[in-house]
């Protein structure tokens, strides 16, 4: 999972928050909306495109791959609480070496890898 972050200004209450998250909550969520997405798509135009991102969401959300909340939130925080934050933090697993393949691949072909990558 990609997080890119953008904060105009700092914010010093979101140190205190970003320390309250649970560690699944993101997991549950992901679960949740998996479900949502199956269920309200039932009888629709869309059902089997959905049936198959709710399939791949609950795949990515019980994987290993996902990023531990408490490291987003760190970056969150580092990045409310400095005096001139990025324009842009990478977090998570993967997020670098998409990056970099982004800017080694044609648009075309880098779309079609996001594509087909779950």
């Amino acid at each position: 999972m990609i997080a890119l972050v953008h904060i105009d200004r700092p914010v010093p209450f979101i140190s205190m928050a970003a320390r309250q998250i649970p560690d699944r909550i993101g997991i549950q969520n992901g679960k949740i909306a998996a479900d949502h997405l199956a269920e309200s798509a039932k009888g629709g135009a869309y059902e089997a495109q959905a049936k198959k991102t709710a399939e791949g969401m609950r795949k990515q959300y019980s994987g290993s791959m996902m990023s531990d909340p408490k490291i987003v939130a760190r970056a969150i925080s580092r990045a409310a609480n400095t005096r001139r934050p990025k324009a842009r933090y990478l977090i998570g697993f993967g997020a670098k070496p998409l990056v970099f393949l982004h800017t080694l691949l044609p648009a075309r072909w880098f779309d079609w890898f996001m594509m087909h990558a779950s």
